[in-house]
């Protein structure tokens, strides 16, 4: 996330009330802080100051746009965080069509503990539009005047610890032609969250009508600079629900015409790439109904997508059962050095070799080497790595687990094999509670005896 030259906090008073109270930073305006009523500037405001908003202790904080007479919008720098069982809500009405926009083109929506909600009875349209990466997208991070190299948009919603956001009427992630170049990014981030999209359905004026859109304006494009990366990502427990009206992921073909505006299913979504769980989706070869289930069914009310919270340690892919899969996932982890907290096996807050050592040993309690995970490292394991014919094969990281990668560089080489009778565990049995080290030097001369049975083998 990029940041600006400075932060500038505009802290809720506590207490319920409307967002033009004088109830801010001890009783100010939000208009003597951000120069306006209607949301934030961002990197737009006259210092270049990223404005950080923020709504708790239980508050509730009205918007009521006929008021004065405008939409609600925040820009690229500004962030707005509803936290601790606080709640942001904006009602509309058929009273003026203006106030059914709402253009979020933030930096960050936080809803940690705290409500996104917007309301309204606008017949057939509910609360309207509620826009991430609107029209009002290039205000900030296109202008040479804001002090930040940051060449496209960069807006993430973040749902966590009962976080809600609701929204009785359309979601859309990417405004349609409105949607900027370069690259745009709208992730949102859910760990123990909840998005609820029932009840009005319709947006005057749009292609679709749904509960939520995802509109990709470059998808037809061969070259990948402009295409957006637009994701709802569950890393933790949650749900999704819409109405009838359902899900359209919409794109834009070679003749500039917007395709495929029928809803799909989560499992559709899921297959494109945009829903995921834990940062895998459908493209990476991961299994939908490992990560969630489904209640409805597209096309009625009420359709539920609920995140599959895995009780299993180790079982990354959430199938119940811990696999040569999960190691190799694991493994991989450890080779990104990005230090996905869902696989810090002995949380230690780092994913490194040490967590595959625990996964081997502790949770599935086996040996290196037990490359068909039967709980013993014998003769058995080398038929079948033999039988893939991968060891030392020149072919650099095609090798999994069951091929003969035990220590989770991507080969399969003498480096497993010193791994494996390092240990100790050929013909052991199964792992004990607490086991004897069979003498190294055995273990080493039988190691050498299969290189070199290997070696011949190979050649």
């Amino acid at each position: 996330m990029v940041s600006s030259s400075f932060a500038l906090d505009i802290v809720w008073d506590g207490g319920d009330g409307t967002w033009f109270d004088p109830n801010w930073n001890e009783g100010d305006l939000m208009l003597d802080w951000t120069g306006r009523e209607d949301g934030a500037r961002g990197w737009a405001g006259p210092n270049g100051e990223v404005e950080n908003i923020i709504i708790g202790s239980g508050a509730t904080v009205t918007y009521d746009a006929d008021s004065i007479g405008s939409d609600f919008h925040m820009l690229q720098g500004s962030t707005l965080n509803i936290v601790d069982g606080a709640r942001w809500v904006q009602i509309t009405d058929a009273g003026w069509a203006e106030n059914r926009w709402t253009e979020m083109d933030l930096t960050l929506l936080n809803l940690d503990g705290g409500s996104f909600v917007r309301t309204g009875a606008v017949p057939g349209e509910g609360g309207g539009a509620l826009i991430f990466g609107s029209w009002k997208g290039d205000d900030t991070w296109s202008s040479p005047d804001h002090p930040v190299d940051l060449d496209h948009q960069e807006i993430e919603v973040r749902i966590t610890n009962g976080g809600r956001l609701e929204n009785e009427g359309q979601l859309w992630i990417g405004g349609w032609d409105d949607l900027q170049p370069n690259g745009s990014v709208i992730s949102f981030i859910i760990d123990d969250g909840h998005i609820d999209l029932t009840g009005g359905a319709i947006s005057a004026g749009e292609a679709a009508d749904a509960d939520l859109i995802i509109a990709d304006k470059f998808w037809a494009e061969e070259d990948d600079f402009n295409k957006p990366s637009l994701s709802i990502n569950f890393t933790g427990p949650g749900s999704l629900t819409v109405d009838s009206a359902g899900i359209v992921y919409a794109q834009k073909d070679v003749d500039e015409v917007w395709q495929n505006l029928d809803p799909i299913t989560y499992q559709e979504l899921w297959d494109a790439g945009i829903l995921q769980a834990d940062g895998l989706s459908g493209p990476d070869g991961a299994a939908f109904a490992s990560y969630f289930t489904v209640s409805g069914a597209l096309g009625q009310d009420n359709y539920t997508l609920t995140r599959v919270v895995n009780t299993t340690p180790g079982d990354f892919d959430n199938d119940g059962a811990l696999t040569a899969i999960d190691i190799d996932l694991l493994s991989a982890e450890v080779l990104a050095g990005t230090n996905n907290p869902t696989y810090d096996v002995n949380s230690d807050g780092s994913v490194t070799a040490e967590d595959r050592n625990a996964w081997v040993g502790s949770i599935r309690k086996t040996y290196f080497g037990d490359s068909n995970l039967d709980g013993q490292f014998d003769s058995a394991d080398f038929v079948a790595v033999f039988t893939v014919g991968e060891y030392e094969d020149a072919v650099a990281g095609n090798s999994t687990w069951v091929e003969g990668d035990w220590n989770g560089d991507g080969d399969f080489d003498s480096g497993d094999f010193v791994l494996a009778f390092t240990e100790g565990g050929y013909e052991a049995g199964p792992r004990p509670a607490v086991s004897s080290v069979p003498e190294p030097s055995a273990c080493v001369l039988f190691a050498l005896g299969m290189l070199g049975f290997a070696s011949r083998r190979r050649r």
